[in-house]
């Protein structure tokens, strides 16, 4: 890393995309983490209902 990109990095420090938290990493690991819930949800919730018809 060369003088310029530490003095950008100072200035304007990499912040996660979702919550704009300072971190190193494009998302952070609490963001990581909420967006794994949301795309691998717990499949049971998409049964469908059993109905009792009498």
């Amino acid at each position: 890393m060369n003088l310029l990109e530490k003095a950008l990095n100072f200035l304007y420090p990499q912040t996660c995309g979702i919550c704009n938290k300072i971190c190193n990493e494009p998302i952070c690991k609490k963001c990581e983490l909420k967006l794994n819930k949301i795309i691998n949800p717990n499949r049971k919730c998409f049964l469908p209902l059993k109905r009792n018809l009498l």
